[in-house]
């Protein structure tokens, strides 16, 4: 560095000027090519990437780094390399806290933090921040990285539905957030099992008129749930492996029915009480409104579409996430966290009848058997068609009895 960005006025007080001469006379001069790692790389700061062939370069250098080496702490180190990194922003080359490792070879951990302390009152308090500059840090920044990928992912939706930004367009961004918040447990980690299959696909034929007779789903969905980390991070014979496991995935997500999603969090929640974690399935922190009443957040607010107005929105059968994004004019994001807290019955209607009849034939069998109300009567309490109270009836195993009988009355001979 000194020999490539300092002045000649920088180093006037560091040696006699017959030495200084030939220190300029050593930079003037080009390297020798032997001194070049491969033809066509040589660099604007071959000087300094370099030990220097010339004795009188080398004692110059030296001797101003011995100025920034002796200092009493990375303070006073920091002052002493200051004019020499003013210098190299000076030259154009851009010189930022996190690349001033860039400026030579390997450097200790202490003038690296000197170094970046030098450039301290050009960055913006958010860098002093993260860079620790205003308590003389000898440690660069965490990996960002690392640190994220040691954090749960699926934590606080309705947070990230209020900070993700929009498109510049002012359209919605086409994006969805892993999943609702929930406690982080260990319990999780290594399990491939977590509801009952058979439990899952009696629920499944009951509800779907074209069921899905695998429990897998369910499995990565409380998975996900109880660790707050994406399905693919799940037990092997659960994760979903390729691309199309993952989008099948989030799609379950999205189309999940009201008693499907019940059946799940009791899952969870039984998961929870048997290993005594006395904690709830699902939690975020709430701010009061006048918390945020005068921040100008980018994302949606996640209160701004009713419960009522979601149900409206969705169209009886399948649908797609993003037509309802659309069509309610918000984020995928945010219709993906409204649908996991607050799920739609969006069979068709012909299917919801009979999703109805399933659940209400057995009192129906109660009233026939041992109420001994007909067949007429019971539809017409139920607002059914006689038609649909006979046949869930004998598809359930009721015996009829003949059209016409009634307790207490003698048949006609």
């Amino acid at each position: 560095m000194v020999l490539n960005h300092a002045t000649s006025n920088d180093l006037r007080p560091l040696a006699p000027l017959d030495i200084l001469d030939r220190l300029e006379h050593y930079r003037a001069s080009p390297l020798p090519t032997s001194s070049q790692r491969a033809p066509g790389t040589r660099r604007s700061d071959l000087h300094s990437h370099f030990a220097p062939g010339d004795a009188a370069a080398t004692a110059v250098a030296v001797t101003a780094a011995f100025r920034v080496l002796r200092a009493e702490n990375i303070r006073c180190a920091a002052r002493a390399a200051q004019w020499l990194t003013d210098r190299v922003v000076a030259s154009g080359r851009p010189l930022h806290p996190a690349n001033v490792v860039t400026l030579g070879g390997t450097i200790s951990i202490a003038l690296e933090a000197a170094l970046r302390c030098s450039r301290e009152t050009k960055l913006m308090p958010v860098a002093r921040l993260r860079h620790r500059t205003a308590v003389d840090s000898t440690r660069p920044p965490a990996n960002r990285d690392s640190r994220a990928c040691a954090l749960p992912t699926a934590l606080w939706p309705e947070w990230t539905s209020l900070i993700s930004p929009s498109h510049p367009s002012g359209k919605p961004v086409a994006q969805s957030t892993n999943s609702s918040p929930s406690p982080t447990c260990w319990l999780a980690t290594a399990r491939s099992r977590f509801i009952d299959v058979q439990t899952w696909l009696d629920l499944q034929r009951r509800l779907r008129s074209n069921p899905s007779l695998d429990a897998v789903h369910a499995q990565r969905w409380l998975f996900h749930t109880l660790t707050g980390s994406p399905a693919h991070l799940a037990q092997p014979d659960i994760a979903p492996a390729t691309p199309v496991q993952r989008q099948q995935y989030q799609r379950f997500r999205w189309r999940i029915l009201p008693p499907e999603a019940e059946l799940l969090h009791r899952t969870a929640q039984n998961l929870l009480e048997e290993h005594t974690i006395d904690e709830p399935v699902q939690w975020a922190p709430r701010l009061p409104a006048r918390a945020l009443h005068d921040l100008a957040l980018p994302g949606p607010d996640t209160d701004s579409i009713s419960v009522a107005q979601l149900h409206q929105a969705v169209p009886g059968g399948d649908f797609s996430i993003a037509q309802l994004a659309h069509t309610s004019n918000t984020t995928t994001a945010h219709v993906t966290y409204l649908l996991s807290k607050h799920p739609v019955d969006w069979s068709p209607p012909r299917f919801r009848r009979t999703q109805h009849t399933a659940t209400r034939v057995g009192q129906w069998r109660i009233w026939y058997e041992h109420d001994r109300l007909s067949l007429q009567a019971i539809a017409d309490r139920e607002e059914a068609s006689l038609a649909t109270v006979r046949l869930a009836l004998l598809k359930n195993g009721t015996e009829l009895r003949p059209a016409g009988s009634q307790q207490g009355r003698q048949r006609r001979r």
